[in-house]
């Protein structure tokens, strides 16, 4: 998917929080492995979520798994708790909400857990 430089390396999805009057660190950024120590430096890769001061994207994080099968059942937790009313019928996110697909079993059933306490 990548060039060789960014092989094996680490990419991290900043989240700007939606709530702030100041829109920062809305970004993705790459952080170079030196193999012995640890994390060498990190820069942006990939900007311009935030536009006027107002955010018109948020970077989300992406697990993947071997086991498809956790995908699933991060799947129907979403459609058992109804996410579709806040992130979309096809689970894609809405204004304020990050996108359900792709995310772990352990992320879904917390925020679920949260979202029904509070009603």
């Amino acid at each position: 998917m990548f060039g060789d430089d960014h092989k094996a390396q680490i990419f991290i999805a900043k989240h700007s929080p939606w709530n702030r009057t100041v829109k920062e660190g809305a970004e993705v950024a790459v952080a170079y492995l030196d193999g012995d120590t640890g994390i060498a430096r990190t820069e942006p890769f990939l900007t311009g979520f935030i536009v006027d001061k107002e955010c018109v994207g948020r970077p989300v994080d992406v697990a993947t798994t071997p086991n498809a099968e956790q995908m699933a059942q991060g799947a129907q937790l979403a459609q058992d708790h109804r996410c579709a009313s806040c992130h979309g019928a096809d689970d894609t996110g809405g204004r304020l909400m990050p996108p359900l697909r792709h995310q772990r079993e352990g992320y879904l059933a917390k925020g679920a857990t949260r979202q029904k306490a509070s009603r």
